[in-house]
């Protein structure tokens, strides 16, 4: 059943996320014209204006595009389970967690699509730039280095490389779940409920980000010492390691306020 609910979440929210993604490498190639046209100094007053909006409008779109599978992912939570939507999506014969799971995973792809096309618009933006050769010719030598490692720090390089995507999708997964717990607990409430969710969003956010600066103050006061840990690759993963942990913790805990309140105090009025 896990399975289906996935392939329906993926049909709701890619009607969205498509699109944003064309039209956002679209904007790109615009861009670039655009781009050129300025460093050319064309002198059509109308032309430059064009081109300086059209500049204007992706770094906008850049921003907006970060963030575009969490909104997409927040708002899909509240038609589907909040809203009208919600009587058929909690009377379902699925539990609570293969609901939230099933969402989760469905965010956490879209937001590796969104690197991917992060990678496209940044290869767009240097083609004209970049030889081919050159990558080629840098890809070789890195293969070449990497022959030459030991089996043991090639070990390091690739416990070190999985951490770090272990992390990326903790990190989009502690984001998700606390849109999550916010819209859960603002629309248990019998009035303002939107109101509610912002606020809640706001305060959730402003909670995890003082923990992450909480934090590093603390290494920052022992300075000496992490710089002396971090010098190893045992260092680097232990770090790595410790941010999962807390991650995956923050994340469970607002895990477990949604389902709480989806399963406690569920408002569909």
């Amino acid at each position: 059943m896990l399975r289906k609910l996935i392939k329906h979440e993926f049909r709701a929210t890619a009607r969205i996320m498509w699109p944003i993604f064309g039209g956002m490498l679209a904007l790109t190639i615009l861009m670039r014209f655009g781009a050129m046209l300025i460093l050319e100094r064309n002198d059509n007053f109308f032309l430059n204006g064009i081109s300086i909006l059209t500049v204007m409008l992706f770094f906008a779109g850049l921003f907006a595009l970060a963030f575009a599978p969490l909104v997409v992912s927040g708002s899909r939570f509240k038609s589907s389970v909040l809203g009208n939507e919600g009587y058929l999506t909690m009377t379902l014969p699925v539990s609570t967690n293969q609901t939230l799971v099933s969402k989760l995973i469905t965010n956490a792809v879209w937001y590796a699509a969104t690197a991917i096309v992060f990678a496209l618009i940044l290869a767009v933006l240097s083609a004209e730039f970049v030889n081919m050769g050159d990558i080629g010719e840098i890809i070789g030598n890195l293969i070449r280095g990497l022959r030459h490692l030991k089996g043991a720090e090639i070990g390091h390089i690739a416990l070190i490389l999985f951490e770090l995507l272990l992390d990326a999708v903790a990190s989009v997964t502690l984001g998700t779940v606390l849109v999550y717990a916010a819209y859960a607990m603002g629309f248990s409430a019998n009035k303002h409920k939107s109101l509610w969710t912002v606020l809640l969003i706001y305060v959730f956010f402003h909670i995890v980000s003082n923990a992450w600066i909480a934090v590093l103050f603390f290494f920052g006061e022992k300075a000496d010492y992490w710089v002396d840990f971090m010098s190893g690759a045992q260092g680097v993963e232990t770090i790595l390691a410790a941010a999962l942990l807390a991650t995956l913790a923050l994340a469970a805990v607002f895990y477990a306020v949604t389902h709480y309140f989806l399963t406690h105090k569920l408002n569909l009025e």
